[in-house]
């Protein structure tokens, strides 16, 4: 009998702890949001429909793996940070730098040689997404004089 009973004291506390514990706080945030912004949730609802139609309006005219219309070019910058008493030892070379922009471009725009191991329940969905990253030349706290 108290074998029992201990197990159902086990599920309840089991059910009691997974009632109150939550795992994200992304609820709290909206509401938070929601309180300082009213209408955040309306807005966050019509632009994810909006987006949702347009991808599908995308997917009907096109189809899923065609190449994008628009190329998108993203600037990245690097922030590598070292002792400066061993510069020269601890220093990133910038064909390292280089390589992670070309992994990059490779990864997004869906040119990497294993592509042809793409699982079946994602081929539908995978490809080319028109992101081109480069290596920013302009440095856009000069341009926005910001400290």
């Amino acid at each position: 009998m108290i074998k029992y009973l201990l197990t159902i004291l086990s599920l309840f506390s089991i059910a009691f702890a997974q009632l109150t514990h939550e795992k994200c706080g992304l609820t709290d945030y909206e509401q938070y949001l929601e309180s300082q912004y009213p209408g955040f949730h309306d807005a966050v609802k019509t632009t994810f429909n909006k987006a949702l139609l347009h991808s599908q309006n995308k997917v009907q005219l096109k189809g899923i793996n065609s190449t994008p219309d628009t190329i998108f070019r993203v600037p990245v910058v690097f922030h590598v940070i070292y002792n400066i008493n061993d510069s020269v030892n601890q220093n990133l070379p910038d064909s390292i730098l280089q390589n992670q922009i070309q992994v990059l471009n490779t990864d997004y725009r869906r040119l990497n040689a294993d592509t042809v191991n793409t699982r079946v329940i994602f081929k539908d969905r995978a490809g080319d997404v028109g992101f081109e990253f480069f290596l920013a030349t302009i440095d856009l706290t000069e341009i926005l004089q910001v400290a």
